[in-house]
């Protein structure tokens, strides 16, 4: 068993924070600053289980919070259909084809999230687009087959119809907690995910708890509003810095 460099534990920690105020955020935090320490394909193998314990959690505390009629009738049907095409091309695709996608994706939305958070006015509720509602739901459902990330592209849909942060956060974490959970069992009968592997994982739980005990006391006192933008610009920074580190200006 290998110990975990202290700079992976801090990380894991704060996107646990990050995700327990937010709803979404910790893979994709850890993703891209975890990058620089470990393969997104191995990091993926790590996450996804480990994602598990937050995502039961926010569940089981906030269930009565949960939206089914918006989960069941909107999110799932759009997530589920590129789900399993995400999960084959996780299979299929090498590592740098994964992180470029990754970094592309990250900042076409985080840069296109940041103007509209300036745009909007305190509480304008965002226009609604079926189809490219329906989009941004299969694209989410791609990316989270493909790297266990699909957060903002589904948020970015969710945030439309659910105002209440509790029940923002809960019906989400319902979703990552079924589409994580068959993640976790592919990853299993395809031995991509081993014993071994899942001892690793263990050394990186206790960070995971504590992380969620102090974004709990955020979520409580924190603005909200300042927050996302902070989530933002941290996403922004995070897809050039995996862009960069995949161009010809980099030395690795």
């Amino acid at each position: 068993m290998i110990v975990p460099p202290v700079s992976i534990l801090v990380i894991v920690l704060l996107a646990n924070l990050v995700e327990t105020v937010a709803g979404f955020g910790s893979t994709l935090l850890v993703l891209v600053l975890g990058g620089f320490w470990y393969p997104i394909p191995e990091l993926v193998l790590k996450l996804v289980p480990l994602n598990l314990i937050l995502s039961a959690y926010l569940v089981i505390r906030y269930f009565r919070s949960v939206d089914h009629r918006i989960l069941w009738r909107r999110i799932f049907p759009g997530a589920l259909l590129g789900f399993p095409i995400g999960a084959w091309a996780y299979h299929q695709t090498g590592t740098p084809e994964i992180e470029v996608l990754f970094g592309t994706f990250l900042l076409f939305y985080s840069a296109r999230q940041i103007r509209q958070f300036f745009k909007e006015s305190s509480r304008i509720a965002p226009s609604s687009r079926p189809i490219t509602d329906f989009a941004w739901l299969v694209a989410g459902g791609f990316m989270q087959g493909l790297t266990g990330s699909g957060g903002p592209m589904i948020v970015a849909y969710t945030r439309k119809f659910i105002v209440d942060r509790n029940a923002f956060r809960a019906t989400l974490s319902v979703l990552w907690l079924v589409l994580n959970l068959i993640l976790t069992v592919s990853y299993l009968a395809t031995a991509k995910l081993s014993a071994s592997d899942l001892e690793s994982v263990a050394l990186w739980i206790p960070s995971v708890v504590l992380g969620i005990a102090l974004g709990e006391r955020v979520h409580q006192k924190l603005n909200q509003r300042q927050f996302q933008l902070f989530v933002l610009v941290l996403l922004l920074l995070g897809a050039l810095l995996t862009l960069y580190r995949h161009s010809p200006l980099s030395n690795h």
